[in-house]
């Protein structure tokens, strides 16, 4: 018997300790790079393992709990997260890393395609509740990681070390939650186990603009994540791991604001301002980096993260509203892959421009590409679908 109230708390917690673990790497590269000798190609590469393995494992598994259950499937997301953890303490070079950053996507895909579809499913409030919980909880977890990390390896003598064993300790709460919330039973047991994530073709518009939602802010996410440190430097005039932390918390605290001021606006409306936001951010920061303006690079970091914040909670509730319930995990799975392919394209392609280009070109680049998505945005026709008429559409 399950115990809806436990499930929705120990949900909450697995995101929030999935997205920590996610971004509590980032303002360590730097240390990374210096102790390897590593070149910001070798560093995107480490970093894209954590997308690559986010998209390799819900391709295959994102939708296995709509087959075995949402409560078995975290905890099989709790102990991977974990493993992730224990494994990057423990690396001394970049193929480990980037190892170590494969097997924590496979975790965090796991555990917020789950987390996502147990919120929605269990929430007393219904499922556009539960969206908003989900929201919250990743924005969280993306805030706390790169501060945590960064206060952590100024206060230690293993400072590549001690910040995921803390991490991989933190994270036995969640276990311990689902584990006490008890077994749901397995929705849809004569499915097969291993099954490739589709989209029910009967709500392509939502979807396809949530995606375009997801592509925006991941975008950032990767251009942020694997070279924060290097807009810190140029932008902010500092080298410090902690500076490069805040920056980061900065972005993600501007993106939970974001989510706070569009609580009440339709989610369309919360996509298509909010990816706007994120191209205004974009070309401010842009702004910043070229001329050295710390203003600039600052308010650009905010504007991101509002628009930012805006987008994701208007995603979310597109995903969580449309989606039939008996295939929603399934569909957020879908969703990811097309948000965490943009993270790792952007970490990938600004390595490898990076070694001939300043950032603000690539930052003038993603900007481009943001105001596009935005377009589409605006173009596609809201809709509303009623569950009855995805249930059987593939």
């Amino acid at each position: 018997m399950i115990r809806p109230r436990l499930l929705v708390a120990g949900s909450f917690c697995l995101l929030v300790a999935a997205m920590i673990a996610s971004f509590a790497p980032t303002p360590l590269y730097p240390q990374y790079a210096a102790a390897w000798h590593a070149g910001p190609f070798a560093i995107s590469v480490a970093f894209s393992g954590y997308p690559v393995g986010v998209v390799a494992v819900i391709l295959g598994v994102g939708g296995l709990s709509d087959r075995i259950g949402r409560q078995r499937t975290m905890l099989v997301a709790a102990v991977v997260v974990m493993a992730g953890l224990l494994i990057t303490s423990k690396v001394d070079s970049v193929a480990l890393l980037t190892l170590a950053r494969v097997v924590q996507g496979a975790g965090t895909g796991l555990a917020g395609s789950t987390a996502a579809a147990a919120l929605a499913d269990h929430h007393p409030r219904g499922a556009a509740a539960g969206a908003w919980l989900h929201a919250l909880g990743s924005t969280i977890g993306m805030a706390a990681g790169p501060i945590t990390s960064g206060w952590l390896s100024r206060h230690t003598a293993n400072p590549l070390t001690l910040p995921y064993l803390v991490l991989a300790a933190l994270a036995l709460i969640p276990f311990v939650l689902i584990l006490l919330a008890g077994t749901d039973p397995a929705p849809q047991p004569e499915r097969r186990l291993f099954q490739t994530v589709r989209f029910p073709v009967g709500i392509w518009r939502p979807f396809t603009v949530a995606s375009a939602s997801l592509i925006a802010i991941n975008g950032c996410n990767g251009l942020f994540g694997a070279f924060s440190s290097r807009i810190v430097a140029t932008g902010l005039h500092s080298t410090s791991e902690l500076t490069t932390g805040r920056l980061m918390s900065v972005l993600i605290l501007a993106l939970g604001a974001g989510q706070l001021v569009s609580g009440r606006l339709d989610p369309w409306a919360g996509c298509r301002i909010g990816m706007a936001g994120i191209a205004v951010g974009m070309a401010t920061t842009t702004a910043g980096t070229s001329h050295g303006s710390v203003v600039l690079t600052w308010t650009g970091c905010v504007v991101i993260g509002l628009g930012g914040g805006l987008a994701f909670l208007g995603s979310t509730r597109l995903i969580a509203t449309s989606a039939p319930t008996g295939r929603r995990a399934e569909t957020y799975a879908a969703w990811m892959v097309a948000g965490f392919v943009a993270m790792a394209a952007a970490a990938l392609l600004s390595g490898s421009v990076l070694h001939g280009a300043a950032i603000s070109h690539v930052l003038a680049w993603a900007t481009a590409l943001t105001l596009l998505l935005a377009l589409y945005a605006l173009c596609v026709r809201a809709v509303s679908v009623p569950v009855a008429e995805t249930e059987g559409a593939r």
